[in-house]
């Protein structure tokens, strides 16, 4: 019974009545210093910190909401929620709609797209056409941008990575047929 009832006081202490994780006084802390200036991006910056390294992830979802709610275009910082949502999530399908937020709120990142494409070659290794599908995404929405150079490196990288093993070049070297590569993605 004692240790029954022990359990319970830590639960209570660390979980509000309709089951929300409590904040920490530091966490508190964090949060007064962004209520009070929501301008003071430094604040903002420490909040997200902290949360990254606690890693509750309803304190880190709140926060990164409310941080990317006022400053949408920190590509950054999106990719940061993203990382945040993959290590600590409960659902992968919440990552995506990080990223699915991200780019829709900034689509011209290049950065931002190619962190979101390593991540979908990660998830979805098996399926090449939706993988395809995304870097045709990515370059309609942000391949003719300065910059953005090395999202087009990226995707004739996969491209070449995916034809070389289905069908070796003819001197058995792969990459050896660039410009077919290169054709194909500019189709």
């Amino acid at each position: 019974q004692e240790e029954e009832d022990r359990k319970k006081k830590e639960y209570e202490a660390m979980y509000t009545p309709d089951g929300k994780r409590r904040k920490s006084p530091e966490l508190l802390k964090f949060w007064k210093a962004v209520e009070d200036d929501p301008n003071d991006f430094t604040g903002w910056t420490y909040l997200l910190q902290h949360v990254d390294a606690s890693g509750i992830l309803e304190h880190g979802r709140e926060a990164y909401d409310q941080f990317l709610f006022r400053y949408p275009y920190c590509y950054g910082y999106w990719k940061k929620y993203a990382d945040f949502e993959k290590k600590n999530g409960d659902a992968p399908e919440k990552c995506m709609m990080v990223f699915e937020r991200g780019i829709k709120a900034i689509s011209l990142s290049a950065d931002l797209w190619i962190h979101y494409l390593n991540h979908v070659r990660e998830v979805y290794s098996d399926q090449p056409e939706f993988i395809r599908a995304q870097y045709e995404r990515s370059v309609e929405a942000c391949g003719r941008e300065w910059r953005s150079d090395k999202l087009w490196d990226h995707y004739i990288k996969w491209e070449t990575k995916i034809e070389d093993s289905k069908d070796e070049s003819s001197d058995g070297a792969p990459g050896n047929s660039k410009d077919k590569h290169y054709d194909r993605v500019l189709k």
